[in-house]
């Protein structure tokens, strides 16, 4: 309910995608539409963050990652405020990064998880999506691209075993790196240079690629590769451990 309301607030102080870039560089104005878009993008990104917080410094260390791309897409095209919210998004995430990193001193809970999801996806919106220059969504959704997975991989796993999209369980990507014997720091870090790659990979997309068409496919086949890549460590079925009570 509250992610509801706050949402709602940031749309009608004029948060809100106005138009889609479609392949062959058309532009999209979405109109009305553009309001319950914005909404389930925010509710969702916002919730993404949250549902990876399952080990300590992964939330915190992506946001500081995606922040920081943000920053560079914004100042790309101009949109200052934009930028200087995600550089001080990715400051106070990466001030945090060091006593919420394993062992972790201070842990980053629902809340701390909620907000960096909510800043991301409000930024996306204002900096990312309301770029005109390659297929609008292929930037933001490379950017977060691990929560955005992650949370689709938890969807999939759920339904397909009938369980409520709510329900926890330790079928994470997170989770299932660690069942392949790589130990807590390893898997953050390996979590890190999956993000950072594909964030890089935003930027140059954003810079050079200036038709949306080939940002499209690009995007499309990336994502092939991460869904046969889940596939094969197990993302899509139930681990045969005991269910995490941390996170959703």
């Amino acid at each position: 309910m509250g992610l509801g309301i706050g949402t709602l607030i940031l749309i009608f102080d004029g948060v809100v995608i106005e138009f889609i870039t479609l392949p062959w560089n058309v532009l999209w104005y979405i109109g009305i539409w553009g309001i319950p878009f914005t909404f389930f993008w925010i509710l969702g990104i916002t919730n993404s963050l949250n549902l990876i917080d399952g080990m300590d410094g992964l939330s915190s260390g992506i946001a500081a990652i995606a922040a920081c791309t943000l920053g560079i897409i914004a100042l790309q095209h101009g949109r200052w405020e934009s930028a200087l919210i995600s550089f001080l998004l990715m400051g106070s995430s990466m001030g945090f990064l060091p006593y919420n990193f394993p062992p972790a001193k201070i842990f980053i809970g629902d809340g701390g998880a909620l907000f960096f999801g909510g800043v991301l996806a409000t930024v996306s919106v204002e900096g990312a999506l309301k770029s005109a220059t390659t297929f609008t969504l292929a930037v933001p959704i490379l950017i977060l691209g691990i929560p955005i997975l992650d949370t689709f991989f938890a969807i999939v796993r759920r339904k397909k075993n009938k369980l409520p999209i709510t329900k926890p369980d330790r079928g994470h990507l997170h989770h299932r790196l660690l069942e392949k014997g790589l130990t807590q720091r390893e898997v953050i870090l390996v979590v890190y240079l999956i993000s950072a790659s594909l964030s890089i990979l935003a930027i140059l997309i954003d810079r050079f690629l200036v038709n949306s068409t080939y940002s499209l496919l690009l995007t499309l086949v990336l994502f092939y590769v991460s869904w046969k890549w889940g596939k094969h460590l197990g993302v899509t079925e139930l681990s045969c451990g005991t269910q995490s009570t941390k996170k959703v």
